[in-house]
């Protein structure tokens, strides 16, 4: 074989450039029988660990490089991208591979510019030694010179980079397609022969197989949004992997150019040390006194194991530590530890929330005594091994949970403890997956925005996709197999032929870096002697390398998240110290509260840590928890694979069925658990148990299991029947263990996990049943921009009876809040449009001069710098200034007069000049208010106003009309059709969104608590009136499951309105007794006088004795639909009105 290898190569971490795979390369070069191969990414080093460790795994010698930007006027100037010189960069060594980590972090923080990472000679020339550099491809430097008929310059330049590389530099020769090459190739032999500089024969390798030239193409479209028909950027089709055969083809008459990249490879020999012994940690001053860290933290951790458990510690504790502190300080992570201590003392010191652990570290009385989790291991039987196991050294993995708006002060502490050129973010990858792809390749092949989503409706989520492991197929070919549906949709459509060979080819490649939510690296110094860092889109100082390439360069990461639900418990107490003058501790909490645990019984956990899903609910109701060790089953049985085990669960809980062990060696095992193993925890114990194993070796046979390593297993399989027999258990029932917990390794949970979760979750519970209003005061402020979220809360709050009151502009904050009587106020800032800033604004302003006292007081007052034209509107349309002005349209109308004579009197008053008017005059004479003729807009009109503002109808909802029709004719709720999915059903609601299709229509419908996909055959829609987003209507049909979506399949349908309108009997108003006062009636009357007509109007009055009394009143009224949701406004929530109906149908 003739000696060949490529030396400039571009992988998928070329961002939607590069279609490389690294492991699909890998078996290529081996094949192609190449001893060596270089990665030469885009002016970072992203992929050189991932592709260092596959090609060592494979006796593949890694060369390690990038392809540079060189800025030729320096990086202070700012060119166009088109002047930016390519310049290929390999490392020899350790030291050269740091120099690129130093120029690619330079080119990102210092260099950035239309996109690109620059460097510049200058950098080059300081950062040069351990490096070798190529001449580039037709946009480097002397390549272009050439094209641009500058020969000398191009000289000169050779000479440059022959300088700047003390020799090692070569100029690249290429043949891919472009006709270009053939004139650069010839003059940079000649350049050669004149300067002595070296030539190599490289392909600026993007792609694996020639046939994949218009699979990149359409990447190349991706990363530029555009598609086949309108190409911005093109490939040639010469640069994909050819073979050492090929390649000598090509430059066969110039054998030193192929001699020369073994020579090259053969100059490269770097070693990176991967996964040292020990870490790289930075380094943590302990006091004078102590000799050691190890020493110090045992002092620690002594001292506050006292503070937990007593002043007396038991044999048992001091063993646990004594156990725990043995392996800590064998892994060399001791400082770790302190680290750790030392974010969450600060945390605790500055009143920022912690949580209360996370994770398996929540195992560790360690952690426990230092007080860097608040869940006491030995009360829930947690193994340590589950953390950090002895057989298996390895760095361990410690989360920290604060709450969400504090977060930032945690990593602002951290740089300034360690500098802010030892600490940054970490990076990520996201790849082309199955949805993504198919939505990104139909773009390329001239789909429109709204025909893609259709299209990808039918692609299920990833998660959802079950291809087995050795089916050769792509993903996407295994979807298009086994969804019908999908495949219908790409067989009909000619422009998707292409689709799925495509798909197939990009699917899995890297898209674009993105940034770990919570990953935080620390080093001992300048991090970029051990990784490379880039800056992203928000000037957030990011890590090349993603979260496994740092810790195995060997430093320490830490996961520093921000919980939502810790804000919640934050803001629920300051509530209540604010508003009920009580301090409540919530880490001393009493753990077995019955009011908490009745409330979890019902069922009612909505906003309740990990409890508030549907699902859950059921399972709190069903299951009734009674201790902290229920709360823990219950998270973990609501998970794939133990929720097949739930009704076993309870029965036997219930004493309904009887608790069978397979041998009486695991019941003090399964006991907690009713027989049932539930925990990764329970799966250790059992092997520790029946075959003898240690814990250590325990976890590795649970890793074994759960990640189905068949070698590891089949040899531990025997090993547990050979060990189970000397310990007197018969093999027959050890196979019938093995059995049993098998399967549990794969989905079981971790139990140390599930603690620091259910302490979260009664925390949260025992808020919401002692404190609901200010817990869900909490709740919705802290989802205030989650508009989703706030129409479950302020329908959780009105069902427990909590009034939830309109917002104000005088009255309202920026965040919700309490008011008397168990009521909220909805906040300014939760109003779409407004935002907090803009709140804050406003609620400053009236708190530093007082209440606005009208339209033109509140405008005049404004700070147009921070609230727009358009978040007035939207107060306007939540009915914010109805206090001021009622009819909405009419603020709406007279909006720009009004905030132009606001703005003028602004710059007067800037000016020092007077109003024409004085205030008073001002407010009689304009008040905001122009004179137009604006008829008050109807209270459907008004619901949907608030529709826009808040995202959900807020004063009623307009199906409420139809409620008592609904009712009486036995209709389901959506909720329910859901459930009933085998059975016919008649259902009914408001359609909110339609689309009609080539087979009918799809529309969703909507109740007051729930809504549903509806398809609709193309036979019943041609039968029926038109439907429209905002019509009522009763469906008749089935719910089907469609890819896990339940979606009901229409037979029937009709419009509500039209049948209620030709079957009335009469208007039937239901007053309460506190709504029988003068000025009630008096409202009452004039809206039915206003709405006078043909049918009857029944009143039902319920008597001081509570007894309903039917009056028939001499008032006729018309059919108006809106007209039953105005007399309920009227009544306010405890009045009813609805048109009274006979139908037989």
């Amino acid at each position: 074989m003739k000696p060949f290898v490529h030396l400039h190569l571009h992988s998928d971490y070329s961002w939607l450039d590069g279609a490389v795979s690294i492991p699909k390369l890998i078996p290529r070069i081996k094949q192609y029988q190449m001893n060596a191969v270089a990665l030469t990414d885009h002016g970072h080093m992203a992929g050189a660990i991932d592709f260092y460790k596959n090609c060592k795994r494979h006796g593949i010698k890694p060369i390690v490089g990038m392809e540079s930007y060189l800025a030729p006027n320096g990086i202070k100037e700012k060119g166009h991208v088109s002047e930016f010189r390519h310049l290929t960069l390999l490392a020899k060594d350790y030291h050269g591979y740091k120099n690129l980590i130093k120029l690619s972090t330079y080119g990102y923080i210092k260099g950035m510019h239309w996109g690109r990472a620059r460097i510049d000679l200058d950098l080059l020339e300081k950062y040069s030694k351990g490096l070798v550099g190529l001449g580039g491809c037709l946009s480097g430097e002397i390549p272009r010179r050439i094209m641009g008929k500058d020969e000398k310059g191009a000289l000169n330049f050779a000479g440059i980079y022959k300088d700047i590389f003390n020799g090692d530099f070569y100029l690249e020769l290429m043949q891919i397609g472009i006709p270009e090459n053939e004139i650069v190739n010839k003059k940079q032999i000649e350049i050669a022969r004149k300067t002595g500089v070296g030539l190599v024969a490289t392909n600026d390798v993007h792609f694996i197989n020639a046939e994949d030239h218009e699979a990149h193409n359409a990447l190349l479209c991706i990363n530029t949004k555009s598609t086949f028909k309108d190409q911005k950027l093109s490939s040639p089709p010469g640069i994909y992997l050819r073979s050492p055969e090929e390649m000598w083809e090509l430059f066969g008459d110039i054998p030193e150019a192929l001699l020369n990249t073994q020579k090259i490879a053969d100059s490269c020999n770097l070693e990176i040390k991967l996964n040292p012994s020990q870490p790289e940690l930075p380094d943590f001053d302990i006091p004078s006194e102590y000799k050691t860290i190890e020493e110090y933290i045992e002092h620690l951790t002594m001292t506050g194991a006292k503070l937990k458990y007593g002043k007396k510690l038991s044999d048992k504790i001091i063993q646990r530590i004594k156990y725990e502190l043995d392996v800590i300080f064998k892994t060399g992570y001791t400082g770790y530890f302190l680290i750790i201590r030392d974010m969450v003392q600060f945390a605790r010191k500055n009143k920022i929330r912690v949580g209360p652990g996370r994770g398996s570290a929540v195992s560790s009385v360690v952690l426990y005594s230092l007080d860097i989790t608040n869940v006491d291991p030995l009360k829930y039987d947690l193994l340590f091994e589950r953390f950090l196991n002895p057989e298996r050294i390895s760095a361990p993995d410690i989360d920290l949970d604060f709450s969400d708006d504090q977060r930032d002060r945690i990593f602002n502490y951290v740089v300034e403890k360690y500098g802010s050129n030892a600490v940054s973010h970490i990076g990520t990858s996201n790849t082309l997956k199955v949805r993504q792809v198919v939505r990104d390749v139909a773009r390329v092949l001239g789909l429109s925005p709204k025909e893609i989503d259709k299209l990808a409706v039918h692609v299920p989520h990833q998660f959802k996709i079950d291809k087995p492991k050795d089916d050769p197929r792509s993903s996407v070919e295994w979807v298009y197999d086994n969804f019908s549906n999908f495949k219908q949709a790409v067989n009909r459509d000619s422009r998707l032929k292409k689709l799925i060979s495509i798909s197939s080819k990009l699917e899995g490649l890297r898209r674009q870096p993105g940034i770990h939510a919570a990953g935080l690296l620390i080093a001992p110094g300048e991090l970029t002697d051990f990784v490379p860092l880039r800056k992203d889109k928000n000037n957030l100082i990011v890590s090349q390398y993603d979260g496994e390439a740092v810790s195995e360069v060997g430093l320490i990461k830490v996961d520093v998240l921000g919980l939502t639900t810790l804000t919640i418990i934050d803001k629920s107490l300051d509530i209540i110290k604010q508003n009920r003058g009580k301090e409540i501790d919530i880490d001393q909490l009493p753990l077995d509260d019955k009011k908490t645990f009745n409330l979890l019984s019902k069922g009612n956990t909505t906003g309740v840590f990990q409890l508030e899903s549907t699902g859950m609910r059921k399972l709190c109701s069903r299951f009734k928890p009674k201790s902290m060790e229920d709360i823990i089953a219950i998270v973990a049985l609501y998970r794939p694979g133990p929720m097949d085990h739930i009704d076993k669960f309870i029965q036997c809980k219930n004493g309904k069925k009887k608790i069978k062990y397979l041998h009486p060696t695991l019941e003090p095992i399964l006991n907690e658990t009713y027989g049932i193993p539930i925990y990764q925890e329970q799966i250790m114990e059992i092997a520790n148990a029946v075959a003898g194993y240690n814990l250590g070796q325990a976890d590795i046979l649970r890793r074994a299991m759960g990640k189905k390593k068949m070698d590891i297993m089949s040899r531990e399989k025997d090993n547990f029947f050979n060990e189970a027999v000397n310990r007197d258990i018969p093999k027959k029932t050890a196979k019938k263990i093995w059995d049993l917990i098998e399967p549990f390794a794969g989905y079981g949970f971790n139990k140390s996990h599930g603690a620091g979760y259910a302490y979260l979750a009664y925390f949260t519970a025992y808020l919401k049943a002692h404190y609901p209003v200010e817990f869900l005061t909490a709740t919705l402020s802290s989802e205030i921009s989650n508009v989703d979220k706030l129409l479950i809360f302020v329908d959780e709050a009105r069902n427990s009876g909590i009034k939830i009151l309109p917002p104000s502009i005088n009255e309202s904050e920026a965040d919700f809040k309490v008011e008397k009587n168990k009521k909220i106020r909805y906040a300014l800032g939760a109003i779409k449009n407004v935002g907090i800033k803009a709140a804050q604004s406003i609620v400053k302003e009236r708190e530093e001069n007082g209440k606005f006292k009208g339209i033109d007081d509140f405008m005049q007052r404004l700070d147009y710098r921070v609230i727009n034209k358009r978040a007035i509107e939207f107060l306007i349309k939540a009915g914010s200034l109805d206090e001021f002005e009622k009819n909405r349209g009419l603020l709406l109308e007279s909006l720009e007069q009004t905030q132009e004579r606001a703005v003028q009197k602004q710059k007067d008053s800037q000016r020092g000049q007077l109003a024409l008017f004085d205030d008073e005059q001002l407010k009689n004479n304009h008040n905001g208010k122009e004179h137009y003729d604006i008829v008050s807009w109807s209270f459907r009109e008004q619901l949907n106003s608030e529709l826009e503002a808040f995202g959900f109808y807020f004063s009623a909802h307009p199906l409420e009309e139809y409620l008592h029709y609904i009712k009486l004719q036995g209709l389901e709720t959506i909720s329910n059709v859901k459930k009933f999915r085998s059975s016919s059903n008649l259902v009914a609601g408001l359609v909110t969104d339609l689309e009609n299709t080539d087979y009918g229509c799809f529309l969703r419908l909507e109740d007051n608590n729930s809504e549903i996909g509806i398809n609709i055959p193309k036979g019943i829609v041609d039968r029926t009136d038109k439907i429209q987003v905002g019509s009522v209507f009763a469906l008749e049909g089935k719910v089907k499951n469609l890819q896990g979506t339940p979606t009901f399949i229409a037979d029937k349908l009709f419009k509500l309105e039209d049948i209620i309108k030709n079957n009335i009997v009469n208007l039937h108003i239901k007053i309460p007794q506190e709504k029988m006062d003068e000025e009630t009636l008096k409202k009452l009357k004039n809206l039915l006088d206003y709405n006078k007509g043909k049918y009857n109007v029944l009143l039902e009055v319920k008597t001081e004795r509570g007894e309903s009394v039917d009056l028939i009143s001499n008032l006729k009224v018309n059919f108006e639909k809106d007209l039953p949701l105005e007399i309920s406004a009227i009544l306010e929530r405890n009045g009813q009105a609805y048109y009274q109906v006979n139908i037989n149908s």
